[in-house]
C-alpha cells in the first residue's frame, strides 16, 4: 500500500500578498479532491517559533508532506532545520 502525502498549508497569517486573493478554503478543499491526499491542514505562519515546534512535533520519517506556503527559496531554508530533526 503506498503512503499518501498529507498536506500542509501555510497562510502567513494572511498578510502575505500573495494570499491577499485566495480563497483558503477552495484551495484546500480542491487539494482534499484532487491531489489524494491523506488530510489537509491549515497553519497560520510555520515560519515562526511555533511553526517550528508544530513542525518537528508532528513530521514523522514514515510520513511524505507537502507545504503550501510563500517564497519556496525562504520556506527550505526555515523548515530544514524541522524536517532534519523528524
Amino acid at each position: 500500500m503506498s503512503v499518501k502525502p498529507r498536506f500542509i498549508m501555510c497562510i502567513c497569517t494572511g498578510q502575505c500578498p500573495g494570499f491577499k486573493s485566495l480563497d483558503l478554503w477552495e484551495l484546500i478543499n480542491t487539494v482534499r479532491r484532487e491531489m489524494d491526499v491523506e488530510y489537509a491542514l491549515v497553519h497560520p505562519q510555520l515560519c515562526v517559533d511555533d511553526g517550528d515546534r508544530f513542525l518537528k512535533d508532528y513530521i514523522k520519517n514514515d510520513g511524505l508532506y507537502i507545504i503550501g506556503a510563500c517564497d519556496p527559496k525562504m520556506q527550505r531554508k526555515m523548515m530544514k532545520e524541522a524536517f532534519e530533526a523528524a
